[in-house]
């Protein structure tokens, strides 16, 4: 599964990111993330079978998807 976010707070260790997309809040734990984020950064997850999530900044996702016009 693969969604955008962005992130709305950083609390408890935890980052807390909405997307508009599916309508869901996420927070992972920030040692998790690769990364520290800031507030309203852009975020894609990556949550495979297995339930491991992989995080991709914003920087990074330009990279990944040719798509994206600057």
């Amino acid at each position: 599964m693969f969604i955008d976010a962005v992130v709305k707070r950083i609390e408890n260790g935890y980052a807390v990111l909405v997307s508009d997309d599916c309508g869901v809040e996420v927070s992972i734990p920030v040692r998790e993330c690769e990364g520290m984020y800031m507030k309203g950064e852009n975020v894609s997850l990556i949550i495979d079978n297995g339930g491991s999530i992989n995080s991709i900044a914003d920087k990074e996702t330009k990279k990944r998807n040719p798509t994206n016009e600057e």
